[in-house]
């Protein structure tokens, strides 16, 4: 059973060193960076879930390397991966919240792009917003297969734990776990795609502008 572990690249985060005023430029600017502070939870919940993977990863190799024999083991294991995956399914919906908000705080850009100026600027923050929706589509539809993933683990878990549960019904979901985790390395590498591509926008955008900007390491 193949499993994912959590990549993300992170927002690049932009200090403003110096203000003139409350010019569009400047609005933009603080609700990008409120949008990667926002972000903050998120990222904090995938550091914890690639953890739990890495538990529940020891847990179905554990189970995997008993016989039948051991019954009493695998149930145990079984449980164990079952706190595992409800710790997850917590942290996943605090990473929804938090990208939720993150969301909500960049759509505010929108009125102040309206009133640049100028042209090319403007064409610029309206490419940026563009692929930012893009990425939050993307996380999303990752959000929800990891959900419909967690359900999947959980079913086999408690499959596991009958006594007279038949091979091909393990087999099944195995086959269908299988699937969905390929679907989900692939949704993260999109994500991650779409980061790295809004992060180069908002950098292009910047140097647009009057704004000068200190990039956070």
């Amino acid at each position: 059973m193949k499993k994912i572990t959590y990549v993300a690249v992170l927002l690049a985060i932009g200090l403003l060193l110096s203000a003139c005023g409350d010019s569009p430029a400047e609005k933009i600017h603080k609700n990008l960076e409120e949008s990667v502070d926002k972000e903050e939870t998120a990222q904090n919940s995938q550091k914890e879930i690639a953890k739990l993977e890495e538990k529940e990863n020891e847990i179905f190799d554990q189970v995997v390397d008993l016989s039948l024999d051991d019954f009493d083991k695998i149930k145990k294991h079984s449980n164990n991966a079952l706190e595992n995956i409800e710790k997850r399914t917590d942290k996943l919906k605090q990473e929804k919240d938090s990208m939720e908000e993150s969301k909500a705080t960049f759509a505010k850009i929108e009125k102040s792009i309206d009133k640049l100026e100028n042209e090319k600027t403007k064409k610029k923050a309206q490419e940026m917003k563009k692929q930012m929706d893009k990425r939050y589509k993307t996380y999303e539809d990752f959000n929800k297969i990891y959900a419909d993933t967690l359900k999947d683990e959980k079913t086999l878990y408690t499959l596991l734990k009958k006594k007279d549960v038949e091979q091909k019904e393990v087999d099944k979901t195995l086959e269908k776990l299988n699937e969905t985790y390929e679907k989900l390395i692939s949704k993260n590498e999109s994500f991650n795609s779409e980061t790295e591509k809004y992060n180069q926008l908002k950098k292009e955008f910047y140097e647009g502008t009057d704004l000068k900007i200190k990039y956070k390491d």
